[in-house]
């Protein structure tokens, strides 16, 4: 909040405007840090602590908090298996530091984990989020494919094929 307020109050160069994110991320890790010292069972500060990381790494080039990011991430997954955000946010900071494998199997594990969630609700009427559903499919084989592994990319395309809604998603799948 203190951020966006800044930014749109005045005029900051992108120097200003990055130490002033670096300021800002750097007391949210020590709070959350203090919080989970407080209390080491709140799965969701570790979670919010572990989204500081990932900011840290992506806007500042913090190549080393992706890593602190995966760790307590891994411990969440663990905990909460029900939870396809906390997979998705895993598999993104693997891709992000090019562990392909790992990054494709917690996209499989996030998709799996909402088809659950959504089997599992109470509401009879739930279905499934088609869209949420192929871009799940498309980032897991995207990872198969940097990885280097053509069957599973392939497997996992087709997968993607079958969520697509658009001629726009329909052509991406085919072309890939």
């Amino acid at each position: 909040v203190e951020y966006q307020e800044v930014t749109q109050a005045a005029e900051l160069d992108s120097t200003q405007l990055v130490q002033m994110q670096a300021q800002l991320l750097d007391r949210a890790q020590q709070a959350f840090e203090e919080a989970i010292q407080l209390n080491p069972y709140d799965d969701p500060t570790r979670g919010a602590l572990a989204q500081v990381y990932t900011l840290q790494a992506r806007r500042l080039g913090r190549q080393d908090a992706y890593q602190r990011s995966i760790d307590i991430l891994e411990k969440l997954t663990r905990l909460r298996q029900d939870q396809p955000g906390l997979f998705s946010a895993l598999a993104n900071n693997y891709y992000e530091t090019e562990q392909w494998g790992q990054a494709a199997a917690n996209y499989g594990k996030a998709r799996e984990a909402y088809v659950s969630a959504v089997e599992l609700s109470l509401e009879g009427g739930a279905q499934l989020d088609s869209t949420r559903m192929y871009n799940y499919a498309t980032a897991e084989a995207d990872a198969h494919v940097y990885d280097r592994d053509p069957a599973a990319a392939l497997q996992t395309y087709e997968l993607a094929q079958q969520y697509a809604t658009t001629d726009e998603q329909q052509q991406f799948v085919q072309g890939e």
